[in-house]
This record gives C-alpha cells, sequence and structure tokens, in this order.
C-alpha cells in the first residue's frame, strides 16, 4: 500500500511532465524507488508533506529537479545517485541535508529562506554550486574529506559558519563575506589554497577560530581590529602574516620555516599614529 502511495509522487518517464496536477497527500515523508528515470517536482505541483519534508532515499535517477515549490521546507537527500540535481526557487526551503549522494553535479539557488545546507558523504560528488541564496548562514561540507571535487560559492550575503575543509579550491576571499564577523567556526583546512588568504572580520574574540592548515598558502592579510581567538596556518608557505592590531589570543603556525608576523601597536607619544613592527615567528616544538 505504501508503496502504491509513492509511486504516485513519483513520475517515471522519460518525458519532463509535471509530477502531479492534483494534491498529493502523505502519511509518511520518505520516497524509496531505484528504477526512477525522473523526478521533476515544479512550481505548480501542490504536495502536503509530514512537516512539510521531502526526503529521497536510495534513489538511483538521471536528474532531480525541485524548482519553484512553494511547501517545501526541509529537503533530505539520503544515500542515493543522481547525475544531477538542481534545487532552485523554492521559497519555503529553509534547510538542506545531503548524505552519501554521489553526483556530478548538485545547484542551489535563488531559495530566498534557506539558512543551512550540510553535506556529509562518503561518495564522490564533482561540482557544488551554491548561489544567490540570500540567507544561508550555515554551509558545511564536513567530513567530506576529498569527496567534493569542486565547490562554486556566490553572492551568499549572510553567511556567519562556514566548513568546506577538504575540498580542492585554490581561492577564497573570506573578507567579501561580511556576516561572518559572527561566525564562531570558519574552516579552510586540508584544501588547495594559493598565494594570499584575506580574513574576514571577526568582532566575538571569546570563542571563534580560523583554520586553514595544510594549505599552499603564502600570506594571510587580517582586517583592522578584528578579534580571532585563534588562528592555526600550520603547513603551509607562509612567507607574512600580517595580523593587522588583530585582538589575537593564539597563533598556530607551525611548518612555515621564516615566516614573519606583522603587528601594529598605536605610538601614543606621537600623538596616536599607527607604527608597525615586524617579529619573527618561531616554530613551535
Amino acid at each position: 500500500m505504501k508503496k502504491q502511495i509513492l509511486i504516485t509522487f513519483i513520475l517515471i518517464t522519460t518525458l519532463l511532465t509535471p509530477i502531479s496536477s492534483y494534491a498529493t497527500d502523505f502519511n509518511d515523508t520518505d520516497v524509496y524507488d531505484n528504477s526512477v528515470k525522473i523526478i521533476n517536482i515544479k512550481n505548480k505541483d501542490t504536495i502536503n508533506l509530514k512537516n512539510n519534508t521531502l526526503k529521497l532515499q536510495e534513489i538511483k535517477c538521471d536528474s532531480i529537479k525541485i524548482i519553484g515549490n512553494n511547501n517545501i521546507k526541509k529537503i533530505d537527500l539520503v544515500n542515493s545517485f543522481a547525475k544531477k540535481i538542481k534545487i532552485s526557487k523554492c521559497s519555503k526551503l529553509e534547510k538542506i541535508e545531503i548524505h552519501d549522494i554521489k553526483s556530478n553535479e548538485i545547484k542551489i539557488e535563488k531559495c530566498k529562506n534557506i539558512k543551512i545546507i550540510d553535506v556529509c558523504t562518503e561518495e564522490r560528488i564533482k561540482k557544488i554550486i551554491i548561489q544567490n541564496n540570500n540567507k544561508l548562514k550555515k554551509l558545511s561540507t564536513f567530513p567530506t574529506w576529498g569527496k567534493i571535487s569542486q565547490i562554486k560559492l556566490k553572492n551568499l550575503k549572510m553567511l556567519k559558519y562556514l566548513d568546506i575543509a577538504g575540498i580542492p579550491i585554490k581561492k577564497i576571499d573570506l573578507s567579501k563575506y561580511r556576516k561572518l564577523k559572527k561566525a564562531y567556526n570558519i574552516d579552510v583546512s586540508y584544501n588547495k589554497l594559493k598565494g594570499r588568504l584575506m580574513l574576514p572580520r571577526l568582532i566575538h574574540a571569546d570563542a571563534n577560530e580560523i583554520d586553514c592548515d595544510n594549505n599552499k598558502l603564502k600570506y594571510i592579510i587580517n582586517p583592522k581590529n578584528s578579534c580571532i581567538w585563534i588562528l592555526c596556518c600550520n603547513h603551509n608557505k607562509l612567507k607574512t602574516i600580517d595580523l593587522n592590531n588583530a585582538w589575537l589570543d593564539i597563533l598556530e603556525s607551525r611548518k612555515n620555516p621564516g615566516v614573519k608576523v606583522y603587528y601594529a601597536s598605536i605610538n601614543r607619544k606621537r600623538g596616536g599614529k599607527s607604527t608597525r613592527y615586524i617579529k619573527k615567528y618561531k616554530e613551535w616544538d
């Protein structure tokens, strides 16, 4: 009986026909079916789900498209395979959880109320695109450790928590995410970051941490008067760390031989003008 109800939710066809032109009610929000080719939920589909949660589990299909739906608040993608997954313009969607999904591309965009995206997978995801989600506060890909080949982030103005460790990105400018100023955890370790890393301006000195260990960074630049509790930048190729008058409690910079740490100090006898001095950082034993 359950399977019959679920099959009414999924259109098994090679044509991109809307799933339903009528209301589909579920006592259970899970969808199990590994013979599906296309899951296509459009803006006119009326779907009444328990707790407004859609869970796709053990699915093997060519594509999953959830576009313009105004009923779903949470999406769980679990233990499935889809060549392409696109979630877009779902106005009430607030959270997406992705667990053990294998895909060529996952694209999440223009969901104006989404706040949390969590990705935890032992399967390979070639590309994740997350863009134009203006209320996204938390993005985590921990602990994927190299399972995601590429990630693209764009126009995430409200981002406060960022953990994208273990993804082979070469460049990211943390300073452009202005809402990270209230972040408690920023982890871009075990990536392939090169050259210069611009840090965000943080305002909570008692509990935040920035981890950029195990990259190929040469320069770290901190905004003026930023409050950092812990800065971990071990195992890079650092030449300089510009703290720029930061409120810093702990600096870890092992395996960066010869790195120089730049501070800024205030000489009040000379009218309060900022003077700079250089301290050569010694590696910890």
